[in-house]
């Protein structure tokens, strides 16, 4: 029903992608269906605004065994949160755990308090996700990376001055789970991420780029970011980068 929908898939499927976490997405329904190999798990919208998913490719394999690779399965994928704004999925088998998550900050000065929100993401994280399990979260945080940062963050590209309002909120929760920022350290990205790390342009692709989307992962965990400044196929709109 949704053409654009397997348009992105084959892209993923093409690029060998093995998790995508998404925002905006504006599903119905809160859900989890497989769609052409992969498993699109949905958090449903709110009067047809945001809505997140996670997106898992069945023919990837996720660790090997005995010399066999290990694929996930649609029953090794469950849905443990969902709602307009945050996602969160357990993959769970005899070889494989972990948490995917997506999750959509609100932005400074919008209708919803951005304090409120981070707290409450902070405790969601820290209530439903079991403490040694692998996490990875793609979150839209519509924050900009500052120097006034703690361990986990990398100098790519970082802002100076002074903080955005939201970075203590932003730190807080970072230094919690001990999340490295995969997308600030050069040695994770491409070089045609180092040279232009933004990943929003607002205005329609007007105006000054800034980067608000990361990558977020738990110490340990071996994450290769895909950019689409080497893959400008995945650009639907022209304000909106898909990260994965």
């Amino acid at each position: 029903k949704n053409p654009e929908k397997y348009v992105f898939l084959t892209l993923c499927r093409e690029r060998r992608i093995a998790v995508a976490c998404l925002q905006e997405t504006r599903d119905s329904q809160t859900r989890k269906c497989v769609i052409d190999g992969f498993v699109v798990c949905s958090a449903a919208a709110i009067n047809g605004h945001h809505g997140c998913q996670v997106i898992i490719n069945l023919s990837i394999p996720w660790c090997s065994f005995d010399g066999k690779h290990i694929r996930l399965r649609r029953e090794d994928i469950s849905i443990v949160l969902a709602n307009h704004r945050l996602l969160i999925v357990r993959v769970s088998n005899k070889h494989v755990n972990a948490y995917i998550i997506s999750a959509h900050a609100p932005y400074v000065g919008g209708k919803e308090s951005v304090s409120e929100w981070w707290t409450k993401f902070h405790q969601l994280v820290s209530t439903i996700c079991r403490e040694g399990i692998p996490i990875v979260c793609g979150v839209d945080g519509n924050y900009q990376a500052h120097e006034q940062s703690y361990e986990g963050v990398g100098n790519l590209h970082i802002k100076h001055g002074d903080p955005p309002s939201n970075h203590l909120d932003f730190m807080n929760f970072i230094q919690h789970f001990q999340f490295g920022i995969v997308n600030t350290f050069e040695e994770f990205c491409t070089p045609e991420y180092i040279s232009d790390s933004t990943t929003y342009f607002p205005n329609h692709g007007c105006g000054e780029g800034v980067r608000i989307d990361y990558v977020l992962k738990s110490a340990g965990v071996g994450v290769v970011p895909c950019s689409c400044k080497v893959a400008p196929e995945f650009v639907y709109k022209e304000d909106d980068y898909v990260k994965d």
